[in-house]
Protein backbone atom coordinates (compact mmCIF):
# COMPACT_ATOMS: atom_id res chain seq x y z
CA UNK A 1 0.00 0.00 0.00
CA UNK A 2 1.63 3.40 -0.95
CA UNK A 3 1.77 5.93 1.93
CA UNK A 4 0.92 8.99 1.26
CA UNK A 5 3.01 11.78 1.35
CA UNK A 6 2.98 14.58 3.00
CA UNK A 7 1.42 12.89 6.27
CA UNK A 8 -1.59 12.79 7.34
CA UNK A 9 -0.61 13.33 10.75
CA UNK A 10 2.61 15.29 10.26
CA UNK A 11 2.29 18.09 12.78
CA UNK A 12 1.74 15.20 15.56
CA UNK A 13 4.52 12.88 14.23
CA UNK A 14 6.76 15.21 14.05
CA UNK A 15 5.74 16.21 17.94
CA UNK A 16 7.34 13.00 18.72
CA UNK A 17 10.67 13.18 20.51
CA UNK A 18 12.09 11.37 18.02
CA UNK A 19 11.77 14.47 15.65
CA UNK A 20 13.25 16.64 18.09
CA UNK A 21 16.57 18.25 18.92
CA UNK A 22 16.32 17.57 22.92
CA UNK A 23 17.96 15.06 24.17
CA UNK A 24 20.34 13.85 20.76
CA UNK A 25 20.42 16.91 17.95
CA UNK A 26 19.63 15.44 13.97
CA UNK A 27 16.24 15.88 14.42
CA UNK A 28 15.87 17.24 10.86
CA UNK A 29 17.95 13.99 9.67
CA UNK A 30 15.62 11.77 11.22
CA UNK A 31 12.94 13.58 9.66
CA UNK A 32 14.55 13.74 5.97
CA UNK A 33 15.65 10.16 6.74
CA UNK A 34 11.78 8.96 7.29
CA UNK A 35 10.42 10.72 3.84
CA UNK A 36 13.15 9.11 1.95
CA UNK A 37 12.07 5.28 2.95
CA UNK A 38 8.45 6.50 2.37
CA UNK A 39 9.52 7.52 -1.25
CA UNK A 40 11.35 4.70 -1.83
CA UNK A 41 8.60 2.20 -0.31
CA UNK A 42 6.04 3.90 -2.35
CA UNK A 43 8.49 3.61 -5.71
CA UNK A 44 9.17 0.01 -4.91
CA UNK A 45 5.01 -0.87 -3.98
CA UNK A 46 4.52 0.86 -7.89
CA UNK A 47 6.96 -1.07 -9.22
CA UNK A 48 5.16 -4.26 -8.03
CA UNK A 49 2.09 -3.32 -9.32
CA UNK A 50 3.01 -1.06 -13.03
CA UNK A 51 5.22 -2.61 -15.63
CA UNK A 52 4.85 1.11 -16.95
CA UNK A 53 3.84 4.23 -16.01
CA UNK A 54 4.14 8.01 -16.73
CA UNK A 55 6.44 10.20 -15.16
CA UNK A 56 3.71 12.69 -14.30
CA UNK A 57 1.94 9.81 -12.88
CA UNK A 58 4.10 8.28 -10.70
CA UNK A 59 5.25 12.14 -9.39
CA UNK A 60 1.07 12.15 -8.68
CA UNK A 61 1.55 9.31 -6.52
CA UNK A 62 4.56 9.75 -4.55
CA UNK A 63 4.43 13.52 -4.41
CA UNK A 64 7.63 14.75 -5.61
CA UNK A 65 8.71 16.72 -8.07
CA UNK A 66 10.19 15.18 -11.98
CA UNK A 67 13.94 15.94 -10.80
CA UNK A 68 13.28 14.87 -6.99
CA UNK A 69 11.20 11.37 -8.41
CA UNK A 70 14.03 10.55 -11.17
CA UNK A 71 16.72 10.99 -8.08
CA UNK A 72 14.75 8.40 -5.50
CA UNK A 73 14.52 6.03 -8.58
CA UNK A 74 17.73 6.25 -9.80
CA UNK A 75 19.05 5.53 -6.33
CA UNK A 76 16.98 2.73 -5.97
CA UNK A 77 18.27 1.17 -9.61
CA UNK A 78 21.75 1.52 -8.63
CA UNK A 79 21.25 0.01 -5.85
CA UNK A 80 19.66 -2.96 -7.73
CA UNK A 81 16.03 -2.47 -5.21
CA UNK A 82 14.06 -2.49 -8.12
CA UNK A 83 14.83 -2.54 -12.12
CA UNK A 84 13.61 0.50 -14.07
CA UNK A 85 14.69 1.83 -17.62
CA UNK A 86 13.15 5.54 -17.87
CA UNK A 87 12.76 7.22 -21.40
CA UNK A 88 12.92 10.61 -20.73
CA UNK A 89 11.76 11.82 -24.13
CA UNK A 90 8.26 9.41 -23.79
CA UNK A 91 7.93 10.26 -20.31
CA UNK A 92 7.70 6.61 -19.21
CA UNK A 93 9.36 4.44 -17.09
CA UNK A 94 8.99 1.04 -17.72
CA UNK A 95 9.64 -1.59 -14.54
CA UNK A 96 10.41 -5.06 -14.56
CA UNK A 97 12.54 -8.19 -13.33
CA UNK A 98 16.32 -8.09 -14.68
CA UNK A 99 17.22 -10.34 -17.10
Amino acid sequence: EIAAWPLAKESEIRSHEVFQDKPYEGAAARWDMLKKRVVQHNIKVISDYYEQINTKRLCELIGLSDKETEAELSELVCSKFVFAKIDRPAGTIKFGKKQ
